[in-house]
């Protein structure tokens, strides 16, 4: 009897047990946190207003003109431009096929189809160096993919450096889930 006893506790309280635990509600979202070290980070997009650097005769009798704009990237550091990635693209406002929207180009398309521009990286800061065009007017936007995504399991994964300054917007924010958002600021 004893046995009987002690059976229909523990029963009891087994039952008990299962019925009075239940899952609570899920509570409020927390903030988001700050990006890590191997998050892929871009820029707002940036109006450019280059300034003339210098001017010269060249040597078919005419003047060439060069312009300049530095744009701060605090988070371009040394041990980023040691093995990460610098992706750069101009957006020119009216420029695509419908005449309204923003076309967006890497920095080797826009020299092609615009006019010369260079860049150089440096910690903290990108500067943009153009010959007789000036960009300014023009929207700028970088961005930088750390080597561990580069090389790791992403979907950037087996793209070279040169191939990753090569890829367009499109492609690269659809794999990065960057906004595609035209603006004609």
């Amino acid at each position: 009897m004893k046995k009987l006893r002690l059976l229909a506790i523990v029963f009891a309280c087994i039952v008990f047990a299962l019925v009075s635990c239940s899952k609570g509600t899920t509570g409020p979202a927390g903030p988001k946190g700050s990006a890590g070290p191997d998050s892929v980070i871009y820029s707002s997009w940036t109006v450019l207003s280059m300034t003339i650097q210098n001017t010269q005769a060249n040597s078919s009798g005419g003047i060439d003109t060069f312009y300049t704009q530095s744009i701060t990237a605090p988070n371009l550091t040394s041990a980023f431009l040691d093995q990460g990635v610098v992706l750069s693209y101009i957006g020119v406002p009216g420029a695509a096929t419908n005449g309204i929207d923003t076309a967006i180009y890497n920095i080797s398309d826009a020299s092609t189809y615009f006019g010369l521009l260079t860049q150089q990286f440096s910690p903290g800061e990108i500067d943009l160096f153009s010959l007789n065009i000036d960009y300014s007017g023009a929207l700028y936007r970088y961005v930088l993919v750390p080597g561990s995504i580069a090389a790791g399991n992403s979907i950037l994964k087996g793209y070279s450096k040169e191939q990753l300054k090569a890829i367009d917007y499109a492609t690269l924010s659809k794999a990065l889930g960057i906004s595609v958002r035209k603006t004609t600021n």
